[in-house]
């Protein structure tokens, strides 16, 4: 597809007006860049892949970690291969670390696919990404088929990246929060209606926070250039992870499950999110981005 844009090898570009993004099915699937040439200037709307950060990539067939890699279902133990040394834990699943392959592409929109055979995660299954952009706002929908013959436990999420800068600053509504231990594992379930009734600044406050009870709406704004966005996702994504170590970049994360959710499921304890999908069946969610200019009005 000619383009003016600098692609690089192997990448799959999608262009509509004067935005772009950049993907790469080669090395997870990841969203390289999301920019627009907008209102003047050059706006990366996701902190570009490089300098630590390895762009925005899809969560499954679960979210975050689970203790040792280990998991109770139905009587049998599933022991997984730690993925992120030197970190003891599975964290996100597979297809973050997969190699996935373009199934359909035209000008705006990919089909990106991933299959798993089945391995130490003892269910096959088929996931699908479909990024799709229209002008500057750009959506991606997560599928996830259970090909095995058993039910199979499941969970997945969207982890983008965001450029940070002083003033920049998030907006949503949540009910819950899970506080963690230690080890980054979901311990206890409490109460936090209020948590971001003024906002949060990430460049002030260090966050690995895990929120529940999230309406699917979340806004995030950089008054130094004016601009912001605007997230809105599915109601699968119930569940919210905003990531913020003290880089170049945050992290506000669509999820359905909290972080070591299948222990917590195995325990029979509630609010995990993991969802049991039969045999053929499907789990399916789409996360939106809207980006555009900050209403000094509102």
């Amino acid at each position: 597809m000619k383009s003016s844009w600098h692609t690089g090898y192997n990448l799959v570009e999608l262009t509509s007006g004067s935005t772009r993004v950049l993907l790469d099915p080669a090395l997870g699937g990841v969203v390289v860049r999301y920019e627009s040439n907008y209102d003047g200037q050059h706006i990366p709307w996701f902190q570009p892949r490089g300098f630590g950060c390895p762009g925005t990539f899809p969560l499954l067939p679960f979210a975050s970690r689970i203790r040792n890699g280990a998991f109770q279902y139905l009587g049998k133990t599933v022991r997984l291969a730690a993925n992120n040394l030197p970190e003891v834990h599975a964290i996100h699943g597979h297809g973050w670390q997969g190699i996935w392959s373009v199934h359909r592409q035209t000008e705006t929109s990919v089909v990106l696919e991933f299959v798993y055979e089945g391995g130490d995660w003892p269910w096959s299954y088929m996931a699908r990404q479909t990024i799709q952009l229209q002008e500057m706002v750009l959506e991606i929908s997560l599928q996830i088929t259970n090909c095995s013959q058993e039910p199979m436990p499941v969970g997945f999420g969207l982890h983008p990246y965001f450029p940070l800068t002083q003033e920049c600053r998030v907006d949503l509504q949540v009910s819950h929060e899970w506080l963690l231990d230690e080890e980054l594992m979901s311990d206890r379930r409490v109460s936090c209606a209020d948590r971001f009734a003024n906002g949060v600044k990430p460049a002030l406050v260090r966050m690995d926070n895990v929120y529940d009870g999230w309406d699917g709406v979340a806004r995030i704004a950089w008054p130094e250039n004016g601009h912001c966005i605007a997230i809105a996702a599915d109601s699968v994504f119930a569940r919210l992870v905003a990531y913020s170590p003290g880089e170049t970049y945050f992290c506000v994360e669509p999820v359905s499950n909290i972080p070591d959710a299948f222990n917590i499921m195995a325990r029979g304890e509630a609010h995990h999110g993991v969802s049991i999908i039969e045999s053929g069946e499907q789990l399916s969610g789409w996360v939106r981005f809207s980006p555009g200019a900050i209403d000094n009005s509102a």
